[in-house]
């Protein structure tokens, strides 16, 4: 076993980066090979670092014993100490990413739903259903696929002219690369790149997902720029579209399992494609998100409501009604459900 450093955090710990993962990989190795060095433990806890420290040092000695239950037995006493270690991997955010990846080897399946209603003179709902399998190829490198549907219908108010129904179905493909972790770096930044393909539109989308967290990880604020490439096809003609947002959050631990979050999000939607597209609308989302981990499950609730900050930069009349986009839902709920898989 190559000699290597786990960074345990006792509280709100992060099993993606925690003792869990970290643990469990490095036993499942020493079953094939002796251990030829130490594997030792770095402990953050202002309350007991003497008694962490004595326990780190057991469990490293034990590791270079090839008996594999001995190493087991001292696994769980040291992580017995550690209050609120074992937690699962949670993104606590509705629509932005934080930094935080499965490890290597590490699965996921997940179903998201998100309902959009409310926009001015009509009844218009719009859903989305994202079913999606994540791997984690390195712990820096995630993979992910997804199956998209979605489908909007609006009646006009008053009746006049016939209701408008689009729907798409289709497959994307996701890139997470790490490039600093925010558990052992200053802050995390990662690389997001996402394509998709469906019958009635194509999608390039690019982020770059920022992380810091605060007091021991109870507090994490994130922030992702997204710049957006998007080809849609109804009545049979094919528009193009772009976009660039800023969203930013920030979550807070109530307990190991709990916590709560909000979001804001500043979207520009452009004609035309990124580099060659023209101003169109601007519009600004805010709202709260809970969460709740309980391995293997996690489950999140989100919603947004429209602030009255929008504007038109074409100038078209009726776009902005007391300082809402006409052509924009004003509420949006969203709930995620996620299941680690075994290894």
């Amino acid at each position: 076993m190559e000699c290597g450093y786990i960074k345990v955090r006792p509280r709100w710990v992060k099993p993606s980066q925690g003792p869990i993962s970290q643990l469990r990989n490095a036993l499942a190795t020493q079953q094939h090979k002796r251990c030829d060095s130490l594997l030792r433990l770095v402990l953050i806890d202002g309350e007991r670092p003497n008694r962490h420290a004595e326990r780190a040092e057991q469990f490293s000695q034990t590791m270079c014993n090839p008996h594999p239950a001995r190493s087991w037995i001292w696994a769980a006493v040291l992580l017995s100490t550690l209050p609120g270690a074992a937690r699962a991997d949670d993104q606590p955010f509705l629509t932005l990413y934080t930094t935080d990846i499965d490890t290597q080897y590490e699965k996921e399946i997940e179903q998201s739903f998100h309902w959009a209603t409310q926009k001015p003179h009509q009844a218009f709902n719009g859903w989305l259903s994202r079913t999606e399998f994540e791997y984690g190829v390195t712990d820096d490198l995630q993979l992910s696929g997804y199956f998209n549907y979605e489908w909007e219908r609006s009646h006009p108010h008053p009746p006049g002219t016939p209701d408008e129904t689009w729907q798409a179905t289709s497959v994307s493909g996701e890139v997470i690369y790490r490039l600093l972790n925010p558990y052992f770096d200053p802050f995390g930044l990662a690389l997001y790149f996402e394509p998709t393909f469906g019958d009635n539109m194509r999608e390039l989308e690019a982020k770059i997902l920022f992380q810091k967290n605060f007091f021991n990880d109870t507090i994490r604020v994130a922030g992702n720029l997204n710049f957006e490439d998007v080809w849609e096809r109804e009545g049979g003609q094919w528009s193009k579209g772009s976009a660039v947002e800023f969203f930013a959050g920030a979550a807070y631990n109530l307990t190991p399992e709990w916590s709560i979050g909000v979001e804001f999000n500043n979207e520009n939607d452009f004609e035309g494609l990124v580099g060659s597209s023209q101003p169109g609308t601007t519009a600004y989302y805010l709202g709260p998100t809970i969460s709740y981990v309980g391995l293997p499950f996690t489950v999140l609730l989100g919603t947004q409501f429209q602030m009255p900050w929008s504007s038109d930069h074409s100038g078209a009349p009726g776009s902005v009604s007391h300082g809402y986009l006409a052509d924009a839902e004003r509420l949006r709920l969203g709930v995620r459900l996620k299941m680690d898989l075994p290894y």
